[in-house]
C-alpha cells in the first residue's frame, strides 16, 4: 500500500513539472513576437510618388555693373593748381537714375583754400615787405640825418677855419683885425637869421605831423585793435564780406528764380482759368447741339411718319437748325477764343493741379524768405565791418612813416638848435674880440688854424667811415629786399593762376547712369581731381558671378532659364546664363556660373536666382532622407514581409538605384519598379537583410 501510494505521488510530481513546462512554453510563444519586437530597429517606409520635381539651382548672388565711371570734379593736370572749396548743394541720392550732363552737385564760387592761404600768405609777406622798407625808410632818414649832421659839421668847421684864416692874412699883414671880425660877426648873424627861419619851418611840420599822428592812433583806439592787428582784421572782414556776399546771392538768386517760376505759373494758371471758363462754356454749348440733334432726329422722324405734309411740324425743325447752326457759330467762336490765349481745353481736375504746384511753390518761397532775410542781414554787418576797417586803415596805413619822418625832423629840429647853440656861442665870442679891440696875434692864429685842419681831417675821415659802412649795410638790405620782392611776386604768379584757373560751379554727369556712391555732403570740401560719385553705365547692363559645386553645375547650361526669387521684391529684372567656367581655387570641385542681368538693378544689389529648368513630372520620386550612399554606390532599402507561425516577419533589402533629379527636399530614382515599400527613417542603422519593424507595427 505504501509503495503505491509513493509511486502515485512520483507521477504527480512529474505531471506537474510537465504541466509548468508546457505553461511556460505557451507563455514565452505568446510573448516572443513583443519581445523581438521591442529589440528590432523601428523604421519608417513610404511607397515612390508621381509627382513634379524641379532641378533647378537656387542661388544668392551680387550685381555688379560691367562698367563704371568716376564723376571727378574739375579734373586739373597740374597738382600745384588743385583747388578745394565747398559744397553748396547735392542734388542726388544713391540708387538715383541721372541723364548725361544732369547737374549732381553745385560747388561754391568762393576763394579756395589754396587761394586763401596763397593770398594771406602773400599779404603777411607782404606785411613783412612794407614794414621792413619802412624801417628802411626810417633808417634811410636817420642816416640821412646823421650824415647831414656830420657834412654841417664839416662845413661849420670849414667856415670857421676860413674865417681863422681871413683874420690870420689881415694879422700878418700888419692890418687891424677888427675890421675883419665885424665883417664875420656880420656874416654869422645871417647865418642865424636863416637858420632861425629853417627852425620855425621845421617847428611847423612837426606840429602837422604831430596832429596827424594824433588822430590816427585816436581811430585806431576807438577800433579797438593795434596797428600790428589791422591788417589781419581787415582780411578777416574780407572774408567775411566775400562769404557772407556769396551766401546772400545764392539764396537770392534762388529767390528770385522762384520767384520768377512763380510769376510765370501765375500767368499760365490765368490763362488756364479762362480757358477753364470757355471750356464750360463749350461743354455746355455741346449738350444744348446734342439736345438739339436729338430734337431734330425725332422731328424727323415725325415729319416721315406722318400721314400728310405737316407745316407745322417743318417749321420746328427748320427753327431748330437755325438753333443748330447758331450753337456751333458760338462753339466755333469758343474754339478760336482758345487759340486767341493759345490754349487747349482745360478739365477741373488739369487746373486743380496746377493750383496746387503754385501752393507748393509759395510755401517754399516763404521758407526761403526767412533764410534770406539772415544772409541779407549777414551781408550788410559784414560790409560795414570791412567798409569800417578800410576807412580805419587808409587813414592809419601812412602811421608808421609818419611816427618815423615826425623822430627824423625832431631830430633835425634838435641838431638845428644845436647849430643855433654853436652859431650864438661864435657871435658872443665874435663879439667880445670886437668889444675888446686887441689885436690878434699870428702865431696863436696859425696854431688855432693848425687844430681847426687836424679837427676837420679827423671829421672827414669819420664821415668816409660812417658812409663805407651805410653802403654796406643798404646793400645787404638791398638783396634782403629783392628776396623778399621775388618771393611776393612767385606768389602773386600763383594767385594770379588760382584766380584765371576754370572754375566749376555745376558737377554733372559725363554720361547717364546710376548712383551707386556719393562721396560728398553739403558743406564738405571738395578737392579738383577728387571723385565725387561713381556712376554706373546702365546702358553696358550688370553681370553677376555665382559658385556652384561641380554636381550641382551639371544641371546648368549656358542659355538655361533663370528666376528671380521673391519677385515681389522686384520689378522688371531678367537674367540668362552666359558663361560656365571651372573654379582653379577648387582644383575642379566647384563651377562659376556667370549670370548676365538687364533691368531695375544696381550695382551691389543682392539678388536670389533659381537657374535651371522648371517642374517635371516623375513616376519614382522619394525623399531625399531615402536615398543612401557608400562605395558601391547609391541605394535605397526596401521593406519585405514574410509570414511565420509567430507571425509576419519584416526585412531591409538593398536596392542599387540612380538619381534622375532632385531638389532640395526630394529626389526622382530610377532602379525602381514603382511598387516598392521604401525606408525613409530608422532609429538606427539597418544593414541589408536585417530584420526591421514598422513605426505603426506595435
Amino acid at each position: 500500500m505504501e509503495k503505491e501510494k509513493k509511486k502515485s505521488s512520483r507521477k504527480d510530481i512529474i505531471k506537474n513539472i510537465a504541466i509548468i513546462f508546457l505553461i511556460a512554453l505557451l507563455i514565452l510563444t505568446f510573448f516572443s513576437n513583443t519581445i523581438l519586437k521591442a529589440s528590432l530597429p523601428e523604421v519608417s517606409a513610404q511607397y515612390p510618388k508621381y509627382t513634379s520635381l524641379s532641378s533647378a539651382v537656387k542661388v544668392t548672388g551680387t550685381i555688379r555693373s560691367r562698367d563704371t565711371v568716376d564723376v571727378v570734379y574739375e579734373n586739373v593736370k597740374d597738382a600745384d593748381m588743385v583747388q578745394t572749396r565747398k559744397v553748396l548743394s547735392v542734388y542726388v541720392r544713391e540708387g538715383d537714375m541721372v541723364s548725361e550732363g544732369q547737374v549732381i552737385m553745385t560747388i561754391s564760387q568762393e576763394f579756395s583754400d589754396e587761394l586763401k592761404a596763397a593770398i594771406e600768405q602773400y599779404n603777411s609777406l607782404k606785411n613783412q615787405y612794407d614794414l621792413a622798407v619802412l624801417d628802411d625808410n626810417i633808417d634811410s632818414m636817420r642816416d640821412s640825418q646823421s650824415l647831414e649832421s656830420a657834412r654841417k659839421e664839416i662845413e661849420n668847421a670849414k667856415d670857421s677855419l676860413q674865417r681863422m684864416r681871413e683874420t690870420y692874412q689881415a694879422a700878418l699883414q700888419g692890418q687891424d683885425t677888427g675890421a675883419v671880425l665885424e665883417a664875420q660877426l656880420e656874416k654869422l648873424q645871417s647865418d642865424l637869421e636863416k637858420l632861425n627861419e629853417e627852425i620855425n619851418e621845421v617847428s611847423a611840420d612837426i606840429s602837422e605831423l604831430e596832429s596827424s599822428v594824433s588822430q590816427a592812433k585816436m581811430l585806431l583806439k576807438e577800433s579797438g585793435v593795434s596797428s600790428e592787428e589791422l591788417t589781419t582784421r581787415l582780411q578777416d572782414a574780407q572774408w567775411s564780406y566775400i562769404l557772407a556776399e556769396e551766401d546772400y546771392n545764392t539764396q537770392k538768386n534762388a529767390s528770385d528764380s522762384l520767384e520768377a517760376q512763380i510769376s510765370e505759373l501765375q500767368e499760365q494758371i490765368s490763362d488756364m482759368t479762362e480757358a477753364y471758363g470757355i471750356t464750360q462754356v463749350i461743354a455746355s454749348l455741346n449738350t444744348e447741339i446734342e439736345s438739339l440733334k436729338e430734337q431734330a432726329a425725332e422731328l424727323r422722324s415725325q415729319i416721315y411718319n406722318a400721314e400728310e405734309y405737316d407745316e407745322n411740324l417743318v417749321k420746328q425743325l427748320d427753327d431748330i437748325y437755325e438753333q443748330l447752326s447758331d450753337k456751333r457759330s458760338d462753339l466755333e467762336e469758343q474754339y478760336i477764343k482758345l487759340d486767341i490765349i493759345g490754349m487747349e481745353t482745360v478739365d477741373e481736375l488739369t487746373l486743380y493741379a496746377f493750383n496746387r504746384q503754385l501752393s507748393e511753390m509759395q510755401k517754399d518761397l516763404e521758407k526761403k524768405r526767412a533764410p534770406l532775410s539772415e544772409a541779407q542781414e549777414k551781408y550788410s554787418t559784414a560790409k560795414a565791418e570791412y567798409d569800417n576797417l578800410t576807412k580805419i586803415y587808409e587813414d592809419v596805413e601812412t602811421l608808421p612813416e609818419s611816427e618815423a619822418k615826425l623822430e627824423t625832423l625832431k631830430s633835425r629840429l634838435q641838431q638845428l638848435q644845436a647849430d643855433q647853440k654853436a652859431l650864438n656861442k661864435e657871435i658872443t665870442e665874435t663879439s667880445k674880440k670886437i668889444d675888446s679891440n686887441v689885436s690878434q696875434d699870428p702865431e696863436t692864429l696859425a696854431e688855432s688854424i693848425k687844430s681847426q685842419e687836424d679837427n676837420i681831417r679827423s671829421l672827414e675821415t669819420q664821415y668816409q667811415i660812417t658812409v663805407a659802412q651805410l653802403g654796406r649795410s643798404n646793400e645787404s638790405t638791398k638783396r634782403e629786399r629783392e628776396e623778399q620782392r621775388k618771393q611776393m611776386d612767385e606768389l602773386q604768379t600763383k594767385i594770379q593762376s588760382y584766380e584765371n584757373a576754370p572754375s566749376t560751379t555745376d558737377v554733372v554727369a559725363p554720361t547717364a547712369g546710376r548712383i551707386v556712391s556719393l562721396y560728398n555732403t553739403v558743406g564738405s570740401r571738395v578737392s579738383s581731381g577728387n571723385t565725387v560719385a561713381t556712376l554706373d553705365i546702365t546702358d553696358k547692363g550688370y553681370t553677376c558671378e555665382v559658385t556652384l559645386s561641380a554636381e550641382e553645375a551639371r544641371k546648368v547650361q549656358v542659355g538655361s532659364p533663370v528666376t528671380v526669387l521673391n519677385s515681389w521684391w522686384y520689378s522688371n529684372i531678367e537674367a540668362q546664363v552666359t558663361n560656365i567656367r571651372s573654379d582653379p581655387q577648387t582644383q575642379g570641385k566647384q563651377r562659376i556660373i556667370t549670370l548676365s542681368v538687364t533691368g531695375d538693378v544696381y550695382d551691389g544689389m543682392s539678388v536670389n536666382f533659381q537657374i535651371g529648368d522648371s517642374s517635371q513630372y516623375y513616376s519614382c520620386v522619394l525623399p531625399n532622407s531615402a536615398i543612401r550612399e557608400d562605395n558601391d554606390g547609391k541605394y535605397v532599402l526596401v521593406v519585405e514581409s514574410k509570414n511565420t507561425p509567430l507571425g509576419t516577419r519584416y526585412n531591409a533589402r538593398r536596392i542599387t538605384v540612380q538619381v534622375v533629379a532632385s531638389d532640395d527636399t526630394q529626389s526622382a530614382v530610377s532602379g525602381l519598379e514603382g511598387g516598392e515599400f521604401v525606408i525613409t527613417n530608422a532609429t538606427s542603422p539597418i544593414a541589408d537583410k536585417q530584420q526591421v519593424r514598422l513605426a505603426d507595427d506595435k
